[in-house]
């Protein structure tokens, strides 16, 4: 049916198009990664500005926020930015686990092509020279921060006195 060179050019057109397709979803995956980041910095500036807005109305009117209302606004913005802070670290994990399969492909792709240019898979001594780790690092010391804050939230209402 197809001659064998034809089926060498076809073969290589579609390797070329494959490869084209994993780079394509590797720099797609870099960019909602930054937009994730993006969007988390956004949320948690709301959700602390309310906190901090309900304590500033406190230090200054204390009638019209009682303690009690103050003290239930730190642990619902606690529980918000533990809610958020954990499932943008599990969209963060997706996207690196995503990256790294896209990754194991393009190496296949180029150890199958005879060429001088070859790509290794990423190594573990550089896991933290990625984004996505430094990323899932402070989102991690985050939701430490504020589970312990909602264990010890009467210390911190104390500081808002």
């Amino acid at each position: 049916m197809f001659e064998e060179e034809t089926k060498v050019q076809v073969t290589k057109e579609i390797v070329l198009e494959r490869y084209k397709f994993i780079i394509e979803k590797q720099k797609y995956l870099d960019s909602l990664l930054h937009k994730n980041m993006d969007f988390y910095l956004k949320v948690i500036t709301a959700i602390m500005g309310i906190f901090f807005s309900s304590a500033s109305i406190y230090k200054n009117k204390p009638e019209i926020i009682s303690l009690d209302s103050l003290t239930l606004m730190l642990e619902l913005t606690s529980i918000l930015t533990i809610f958020v802070s954990s499932v943008i670290l599990l969209m963060t994990a997706s996207i690196a686990c995503s990256w790294f399969d896209y990754r194991k492909d393009e190496v296949k792709i180029l150890d199958q092509v005879d060429g001088s240019y070859k790509r290794e898979m990423p190594k573990k001594r550089n896991f933290w020279l990625w984004h996505e780790s430094i990323f899932a690092f402070a989102l991690s010391i985050i939701i430490g921060f504020f589970v312990f804050v909602i264990c010890n939230v009467e210390y911190f209402i104390g500081l808002v006195k």
